[in-house]
C-alpha cells in the first residue's frame, strides 16, 4: 500500500469470525502485522462483531487495537481501559414489541439476550 493510500483510509473497521480468524479459528500472524503496521501509520483499526466483550479472543485484544463494537453494533467498548464507552438499550415495552412480532416464527428464530457484556440464549438453541 502507497503511502497515498494510507491517507485516504479514515478507518478499517473488522470482524471476527472469517475474517480475522481463519477457517480452523485461529488468528494468523500476518493478520496481527498488518493490522499493528496499519495502526503505527495512523490508520484507526477496530473490531465490529456480534460478539460479546467476554468472548472476544485475548490474543486479538492483545493486538492494540483501540475500540470495539460489540454484541451486533449495541456496545462501543474503549479496549485500552476495557470500559463501555456508549450502549444501545432498548425499553421493556420496545422488547415485549420485537418478542411479539417474531413469536410466530420461534420454530425458525434464536432468542438471544445480550446483558452487561454476555450472550443469554435458549439452551436447546446452543446444542444445536
Amino acid at each position: 500500500m502507497t503511502n497515498e493510500t494510507i491517507k485516504s483510509v479514515k478507518m478499517v473497521a473488522l470482524d471476527i469470525d472469517g475474517t480475522l480468524l481463519d477457517s480452523d479459528r485461529k488468528l494468523p500472524k500476518r493478520n496481527i502485522e498488518v493490522i499493528r503496521e496499519s495502526i503505527s501509520k495512523g490508520v484507526p483499526v477496530i473490531l465490529a462483531t456480534g460478539r460479546t466483550l467476554s468472548t472476544i479472543p485475548q490474543e486479538i485484544l492483545d493486538i492494540g487495537m483501540p475500540y470495539a463494537v460489540t454484541s451486533n453494533g449495541s456496545i462501543l467498548v474503549d479496549l485500552q481501559k476495557m470500559e463501555k464507552i456508549d450502549c444501545l438499550y432498548h425499553t421493556y415495552s420496545d422488547l415485549l414489541w420485537i418478542f411479539e412480532q417474531i413469536a410466530p416464527l420461534s420454530d425458525h428464530c434464536i432468542f438471544e439476550a445480550f446483558i452487561d457484556g454476555r450472550a443469554y440464549i435458549e439452551k436447546h438453541c446452543f446444542e444445536n
